[in-house]
């Protein structure tokens, strides 16, 4: 077998199920631009729009003009490069993704869609198709001249055909970008690549891949940079590599199917060292391929994968091995399965850490490899609304909505609702608030009166949806708070929720065991004062847990607390900033972190992460530490705390000096971190407990928690759902109590 380090068998339950939370489209609302209607674009196949649309590009969004632009099915026929530049919190939806086309019939090796400084926008519901000649179909490419860097944007439920590439960054700020839902057909060189090193926290959800040569990338089609997470994805059938690495960061990929594809994995790096994270993929292949092969310099997480590879094979299934004196990486290996007896990892001398191996399983179930579906067109009730409509006049339409129970739609249509008083959502009320892009705003205009709790308070049991507004407390009031009444089967999910600048936290929760707590794509900033996610448990072993699944945040006074035996999880963030620290933890509970770069620019002396008179479980793991001059500190005084630290990469401290522990209790392990040469890497030495008992204990969490939609399992339970969200400026953003 592959063991250098035997860990013992750990017996764990794993849940494969790929379906996403259920999606659905609403729109188009008489607000919205109609292309044809307004500007008379033909849609016929023959005729060329790009006039036309380039016309409406150009006006979205200005002075008299929606910010949303609706495109009716058509095939939309254009022969030179769309521009868009300088704008915030606009959109674009097509009528139906497979009915709404825009085909290109210019010149070879141009761009379909160029973007410069368009940031917290939306696409979707649109084919591109290539025509086998266009370069790319989304460019987005912030030049660093214009207004706005190209971040904090969404592309849902789009096609894109016979072109080189899908999606694309540039070389600057085009970040936090999520994409869900997509599809991608033929790409000849990349159905999504990363092109800068500023191209950061790129989230691809519940995509389909087929036929194209690479899926995602950040060195095709030249040499670039950035770094993505990758989940709940099918690739079928990729005629180089599924993901392909070149110049690096931290990355996940986390329960995708690769189906016949020439690899799932080539990691080609050729500069910094990055952590990796390899959990819950399903890898098919029905021929002799490596289907890992691992040139990199960081360390590999890889836990709960399925490989069904054939027998005999002369390859080995998983390739770690690369071409630096020393540095081949550590790899931590838990309870995967492979269909082959053996052939299963050729390891080029870096350290293993292995436990629950399956070697020569038969009866592996192949999952469906197909697209997931669409988010589907549903129409409801609707009540238009503009920002001269009241407090009053708004309150009243929602309790009568509450009264006939009958789901509606609130549409705020662009601009700001400045509102002197508290909308409150009485219980059970079916209700769907939703805005133009970021363009609604609601905002508390009363500056001086802070007798109000919130801009909008939801009851239990809650049935609705905020959607693509804008919330702002003007730091007199709480943004939202949701008081739920915890019953089996609640569920508060957010999607692209942005929490800014909250004064006393960006999300605070409160005293919960049973409601399901999940944010995806989420971002948190600018809490200078208070603690940016804070959360507080039920008081016992049964709390929730928060899960954060792909996340952003900078300049936080603290990012994160639990106390009460609280519960926090939180996979593949980015932290950056000239702060204090990042985390310090000082109550009980249990905070695990998988996947992750730490860069504190702050001078202060204090350690960036910082566990002291704290009482639970800290588990930071595949983290990147960028934080010069600066200690993690552990001081288990009340010798209630355990602390684990492992796979993490440090940048900037050639020794484990940057350690500061104070333990009599040896509940403390360093295991399998490394010091990056810029080169290479070389291995830190192991400190603390290396038990293997200890070291799975700390792991179970992560090793047990996949990114797996959760079902409610309770059709009356309570459901409240952020979409493209942004929260600033309140004194908590977000509370949410039981």
């Amino acid at each position: 077998m592959i063991r250098n380090t035997l860990f013992y068998l750990l017996t764990l339950c794993f849940t494969f199920t790929l379906h996403a939370q259920q999606a659905e489209f609403y729109g188009p609302f008489p607000n919205w631009t109609n292309l044809k209607k307004v500007y008379n674009a033909k849609g016929d196949g023959r005729t060329d729009d790009t006039k036309s649309i380039q016309q409406a590009l150009d006006e979205l969004g200005e002075t008299g003009h929606s910010p949303v632009l609706f495109i009716p099915n058509g095939t939309y026929r254009i022969t030179s490069t769309l521009i868009m530049k300088s704008k915030k919190g606009i959109a674009i939806y097509g009528e139906d993704p497979l009915k709404t086309i825009i085909k290109w019939d210019g010149a070879a090796n141009e761009k379909m869609f160029f973007l410069n400084g368009v940031s917290y926008s939306e696409y979707g519901r649109i084919t591109w198709d290539g025509s086998k000649k266009a370069l790319v179909a989304y460019a987005h490419e912030w030049d660093g001249k214009v207004n706005y860097a190209n971040s904090g944007s969404q592309h849902l439920d789009e096609v894109f055909k016979d072109v080189s590439v899908g999606i694309k960054s540039g070389i600057n700020m085009d970040a936090e970008m999520s994409i869900r839902r997509c599809r991608f057909y033929n790409c000849n060189s990349t159905a999504i690549s990363l092109q800068g090193p500023n191209a950061l926290d790129w989230w691809i959800w519940d995509c389909y891949f087929e036929k194209c040569n690479v899926g995602v990338a950040n060195n095709f089609p030249a040499f670039g940079a950035g770094n993505f997470q990758v989940y709940r994805c099918v690739f079928n059938r990729s005629l180089l590599s599924d993901i392909f690495l070149g110049n690096s960061n931290f990355f996940s990929f986390r329960d995708n199917i690769s189906f016949n594809s020439n690899s799932f994995l080539k990691a080609s790096q050729f500069s910094n060292t990055s952590p990796i994270t390899i959990q819950n993929n399903t890898i098919i292949s029905d021929s002799d391929k490596v289907m890992m092969d691992l040139f990199t310099k960081g360390n590999i997480l890889v836990i709960g994968n399925r490989f069904i590879t054939p027998d005999g094979a002369k390859n080995f299934v998983i390739r770690n091995v690369n071409n630096f004196k020393g540095s081949t990486p550590d790899i931590t290996f838990i309870s995967n399965s492979f269909s082959s007896k053996d052939k299963l990892m050729e390891n080029g001398g870096g350290r293993v850490a292995e436990m629950g191996t399956a070697s020569a399983q038969k009866k592996m179930n192949r999952p469906d490899v197909k697209p997931y579906p669409f988010a589907e067109t549903k129409s409801y009730s609707t009540v238009e609304l503009k920002d001269t409509t009241s407090s009053a006049s708004l309150q009243t339409i929602i309790n009568k909505i509450s009264s006939s129970k009958k789901t509606t739609i609130l549409h705020f249509q662009y601009g700001n609702f400045q509102l002197v008083k508290q909308l409150i959502i009485p219980p059970a009320t079916p209700l769907i608030l939703t805005g133009d892009g970021l363009r609604s705003v609601l905002t508390w205009k009363r500056q001086y009166d802070t007798t109000s709790a919130s801009l909008i308070q939801v009851n239990a049991p809650a049935q609705m949806q905020i959607k693509n507004m804008w919330i702002q407390g003007n730091g007199k009031t709480d943004g939202v708070v949701v008081t739920d009444d915890d019953r089996p089967g609640n569920m508060i999910y957010g999607n692209q929720l942005m929490v800014f600048n909250g004064l006393n936290s960006n999300v605070s929760v409160r005293g919960f065991s049973n409601t399901i707590l999940r944010f995806e794509n989420f971002q948190h900033n600018y809490c200078r004062n208070g603690i940016s996610v804070n959360v507080e448990g039920a008081g016992s072993k049964n709390s929730s847990m928060l899960k954060i699944f792909g996340g952003e945040s900078a300049v936080n006074n603290n990012s994160y607390a639990v106390d009460k035996g609280a519960k926090l999880l939180v996979y593949d963030t980015w932290y950056e900033g000239n702060s204090k620290q990042f985390l310090s933890l000082k109550g009980n509970g249990e905070f695990y972190l998988n996947g992750a770069k730490i860069a504190v620019s702050g001078q202060a002396p204090d350690p960036f992460i910082n566990i002291e008179s704290f009482s639970g479980k800290a588990v930071i793991a595949q983290a990147i530490y960028n934080s010069p001059k600066k200690k993690i500190y552990f001081n288990n005084n009340f010798n209630n705390a355990k602390f684990l630290t492992i796979g993490t990469l440090t940048w900037t401290d050639s020794t484990n000096n940057f350690y500061d522990i104070r333990d009599k209790q040896n509940k403390f392990s360093m295991y399998n971190n490394r010091f990056n040469t810029g080169k290479g890497s070389y291995p830190l030495q192991n400190l603390g407990n290396a038990d293997p008992f200890f070291v799975n204990d700390m792991l179970s969490t992560i090793v047990n928690t996949s990114v797996a939609a959760e079902n409610q399992g309770n059709k009356k339970a309570s459901l409240l759902i952020f979409d493209h969200v942004m929260m600033d400026g309140s004194k908590n953003n977000l509370r949410i109590e039981k």
